[in-house]
């Protein structure tokens, strides 16, 4: 979990090496209501927030949390199973 103040900017930066990475919000209804400045995030056909891409090695995605709530992601890497999910708290 991730804590974070009303206003701040989370930017989501690939680190993994050779790997491509999509992060999904499934509520995307509760997320574009709070969310500004988005930066490479849309919203898919399932009604979920996601990267508009996968985010390439060394690649960012980012957006500026502007109200209060608890905010579920997952963090897919491309081409393999594995997901890792997450939570952005911001008081």
């Amino acid at each position: 979990t991730a804590y974070i103040n009303k206003g701040d900017c989370v930017i989501w930066f690939n680190n993994a090496a050779n790997s491509d990475v999509k992060i999904t919000f499934e509520n995307a209804k509760e997320c574009t209501d709070v969310v500004e400045a988005s930066m490479d995030f849309k919203i898919d056909d399932s009604s979920c927030l996601v990267t508009k891409a996968y985010i390439p090695n060394r690649g960012t995605a980012s957006f500026v949390f502007d109200k209060v709530g608890s905010f579920e992601y997952t963090a897919e890497v491309k081409g393999t199973s594995l997901k890792i999910k997450g939570t952005i708290q911001v008081r």
